[in-house]
């Protein structure tokens, strides 16, 4: 049989095995030669275990025993000599990715026979993307893994030991070249350990994503001066003093390639200073979280530096203001954020993401609402809601609040918000909002609003947002224990939500079109 022409092409052959499953995948190598290479490389191109790989050597080699707990059922029956190689080698060198994440998923006496067969060889030379939940034991064994080609790696790394003695060191040595590197567990006690963290990321100069529990300011001025850092998550900003900043005034341009930071910091003074020297044309995604209560002032202060250093690129922003489980939230109006304070960040056009959340909440109102649909047209997601709303405090937005989110923010998906959805009139005739609608809203939360008549509130958000799907407030456990009649309010909204789903359905059929049969 000839085979059509269009396989001949290999950009053909490999766009059609890209979509293909691995059954599919299995027959198209067994097919004819043509495709056997290019249907291997996907294939084996992604492995989430070694076990398949080992699978590969002489059926007299291994064995399983499934009886066994998980990292016992794989085992060698005696040791491998050159000639069980060639077919593993063959299938290993198409590994691009490999996930290990069970601990224990094969036991370190594995490792160690492997080590023994391929002592100048790694098992996956092409391996470029590592992520790898390594034993004690197995954990001296990666040099035998990996070759010079890895760039990312994913460690989970239970001992802190494990880290300082073995892999950090071994990364700085011999991978300085690697993009991307996330180390968990994100804490240790052990100042060694640290020192080590931080010793092996000086030691890289070409970064491109980082997610570690916390750096030094030495590691983090060298993180500065990267040129291709686009990815920066600290679990903990590190506490800067003056000479810090003087040290990093005299480098020139700092962080000129980054484009989303996630953090979490006690201070927010010394994190403004920072971002102030931020490259002001790339960053897009800012993740911030702060420990301790903020003053208004101060998410005043953020705010506008947030806002003069990134309104013409930043489309992503999350603020986070967090306390202990312990710790008990004071039931006080007076703490809560005044309107003005986050004035500023409605200079930043190309928002289209915004999730502020305060430990006891902002002080908005319609007009409020109205300013923030016509300054972020772009919006997919808005969340503008208190970790603890006060007792006495009773909410500014109105529902009539949302219609100016439903005429500019015409992509706008999902909404978090504190509105009162009381006083409307169930037997009201005129249409709501004016007649304007949107249908990109699928989801709303409502936190721990107060509420009236469930029918009049599900007649109105039905008009408004004829495609909401989901309608939820704020779930038993998580409420507030001194709001009134809460859960009284959040029935009410349970049966808003059922309503919503029964417009909808009437509104589909009212839509539907029966097809006409053929003749």
């Amino acid at each position: 049989m000839i085979m059509h022409r269009g396989l001949h092409i290999l950009e053909v052959v490999e766009l059609i095995c890209a979509a293909a499953d691995p059954s599919t995948l299995a027959a198209l190598a067994r097919t004819c030669r043509a495709l056997q290479s290019p249907a291997l490389t996907v294939l084996w191109e992604t492995q989430s275990e070694l076990t398949n790989l080992l699978s590969c050597l002489p059926s007299d080699v291994w064995e399983t025993h499934p009886s066994l707990p998980y990292h016992h059922s794989f085992s060698f029956r005696r040791p491998i000599v050159p000639s069980d190689l060639p077919r593993l080698l063959f299938y290993a060198a198409r590994v691009k990715n490999l996930y290990v994440q069970r601990p224990n998923s094969i036991s370190w006496s594995i490792y160690a026979a492997l080590s023994l067969a391929l002592p100048e060889y790694p098992l996956l030379p092409n391996l470029r993307h590592l992520s790898w939940r390594p034993t004690e034991d197995a954990c001296s064994h990666i040099r035998m893994l990996v070759g010079q080609k890895l760039r990312s790696i994913i460690l989970d790394l239970d001992g802190t030991e494990l880290v300082r003695r073995q892999i950090l060191p071994y990364l700085a040595a011999f991978h300085p070249d690697l993009t991307d590197i996330h180390i968990y567990p994100m804490f240790s006690n052990s100042s060694a350990t640290l020192e080590s963290v931080y010793s092996t990321i000086r030691s890289m100069k070409y970064l491109r994503d980082l997610y570690v529990a916390t750096v030094d300011s030495s590691t983090l001025l060298h993180l500065a001066q990267l040129p291709h850092l686009s990815h920066l998550r600290l679990n903990v900003f590190p506490q800067l003093h003056d000479d810090f900043f003087i040290r990093i005034a005299t480098i020139g341009p700092v962080f000129c390639a980054l484009r989303q930071l996630t953090t979490y910091s006690e201070s927010i003074v010394s994190f403004c200073r920072l971002i102030e020297m931020i490259d002001a044309d790339v960053l897009t995604e800012l993740e911030l979280g702060f420990n301790s209560t903020v003053k208004p002032q101060d998410w005043q202060a953020l705010s506008t530096t947030i806002a003069q250093r990134f309104s013409k690129t930043i489309n992503q922003l999350d603020i986070q203001e967090r306390c202990s489980p312990e710790d008990e939230i004071p039931d006080r109006v007076d703490l809560m954020i005044p309107k003005e304070a986050f004035q500023p960040l409605l200079a930043c056009g190309h928002l289209e993401g915004v999730d502020i959340q305060t430990l006891h909440g902002i002080l908005i109102d319609n007009d409020f609402v109205k300013k923030v649909a016509e300054a972020w047209p772009r919006l997919r997601n808005l969340a503008l809601a208190p970790m603890a709303q006060p007792a006495q405090y009773k909410p500014s937005v109105t529902l009539a609040g949302l219609v100016p989110l439903a005429e500019h923010c015409r992509y706008l998906e999902r909404l978090i918000i504190i509105v009162d959805a009381t006083g409307l009139d169930p037997h009201a005739r005129e249409k709501p909002g004016g007649g304007i609608s949107s249908e990109s809203l699928l989801e709303l939360y409502v936190v721990e609003s107060p509420i009236s008549s469930p029918a009049a509130v599900a007649s109105f958000l039905s008009a408004i947002f004829p495609e909401l799907c989901a309608v939820a407030s704020r779930e038993k456990e998580e409420r507030n224990m001194l709001v009134q009649n809460w859960e009284e309010d959040m029935e009410k909204w349970e049966r808003v939500r059922d309503l919503v789903h029964i417009f909808a359905s009437a509104r589909a059929q009212e839509h539907y079109v029966p097809r006409s049969p053929p003749p």
